[in-house]
């Protein structure tokens, strides 16, 4: 019994930093990136987000692409995001120069 205790703990800790550390967001940064989105979508019930990653440079930004119904209620073509965690805060390409500039910079190419 203590060896099975030992192993689901090592399989735990392992798990968990593989969790963690692993090539992808976890579940819950989807709302995360939902809510910091509300401020340039009209209606943010119809946002799909789809190919979330970390940043190919390690900064802990993730990357993906992100479509919306605009005002009209028409589907807008799929867009370009670097969202940073830290800050809660999402560079959406198309907005202005300077958030391309930043997706470019965070390689969420």
């Amino acid at each position: 019994m203590k060896n099975l205790t030992i192993a689901l703990a090592t399989l735990a800790v392992v798990g968990g930093v593989f969790y963690t550390f692993g090539p992808y967001p976890p579940f819950w940064v989807k709302a995360n990136i939902r809510s910091s989105m509300t401020q340039w979508v009209p209606d943010p019930d119809s946002l799909q987000l789809t190919g979330l990653r970390y940043s190919e440079n390690g900064s802990g930004i993730i990357c993906g692409q992100m479509n919306a119904k605009n005002r009209l209620g028409a589907y807008t073509r799929y867009k370009k995001f670097a969202y940073a965690r830290d800050r809660n805060f999402t560079f959406l390409e198309g907005i202005d120069p300077s958030a391309d500039s930043m997706i470019e910079l965070f390689h969420c190419n």
